[in-house]
């Protein structure tokens, strides 16, 4: 099966489990409260499926290179619904999602082909530091988090969003490292990386009010003004990044 096929195919299967967690939330997640506060990322994680299935259709190197990191996206959000729901077959099903799309992650960027006679890779380096630094401060947090699950001020949702981040920061610094000795590996998957980490920002800026909409909250103006300004810090070098290609 080629790879597109494959990512087609997992595609529909992301889109399709986001759906039945909306529909049938109060019989997937372990507590209301968490069905609640997870219902604005089960519809980003929709609008992301129709997204790569756009990209699907585009067999252009650069948007190639971008769809990829839309399966490290699908990895995240499945991994994290790991430790959130409570039915035996959501369990299974995002555990198929998330190593399905972490298998044709890697199968995807050992296809890439990266020209070595390239003089510099400056912008790329740059843009591996900074994953570094957020990378290292993001996997600090989350294994913080996860030693303290137990106690009364972690929640289920900090938690198992935190698993998924120790992951993916893992991936940001291996990868990262891969860049910094000019590595074949690690250049190719530069730009999906990036792609992942923008998009990770661009969720939460979405997460937040929509979230706070759903559940009658306040909308965390100062939590948005934040991560607006780390954004900056990987969407800046991912533009660069683009205009290379």
């Amino acid at each position: 099966m080629k790879a597109d096929e494959a990512g087609k195919i997992t595609t529909v299967l992301f889109i399709m489990n986001s759906v039945a967690d909306i529909m049938f939330g109060q019989y997937v997640y372990k507590t209301k409260d968490i069905y609640l506060n997870s219902i604005a990322n089960d519809f980003m994680s929709i609008f992301y499926g129709i997204i790569m299935f756009i990209l699907l259709t585009d067999i252009r190197d650069k948007t190639r290179r971008i769809r990829i990191g839309f399966y490290l996206i699908f990895a995240y959000s499945s991994t994290a619904n790991i430790f959130l729901v409570d039915n035996p077959l959501s369990f299974i099903a995002n555990a198929i999602l998330s190593l399905i799309s972490v298998f044709i992650f890697f199968m995807d960027i050992s296809s890439l082909h990266v020209n070595m006679d390239r003089t510099r890779f400056k912008i790329e380096f740059i843009s591996a530091l900074a994953l570094i630094i957020l990378g290292l401060a993001f996997l600090i947090r989350s294994v913080g988090i996860i030693m303290n699950f137990r106690s009364d001020m972690v929640s289920s949702i900090e938690f198992a969003t935190s698993i998924s981040d120790a992951l993916i920061c893992s991936v940001w610094l291996i990868i990262s490292i891969l860049v910094l000795a000019n590595n074949r590996f690690g250049l190719s998957a530069i730009i999906p990386i990036l792609t992942q980490s923008s998009l990770l920002f661009i969720s939460l800026l979405i997460y937040l009010p929509l979230n706070s909409m759903i559940n009658g909250n306040p909308i965390p103006l100062i939590d948005i003004f934040v991560v607006s300004l780390m954004s900056l810090i990987v969407v800046i070098p991912y533009m660069m990044v683009l205009r290379t290609y």
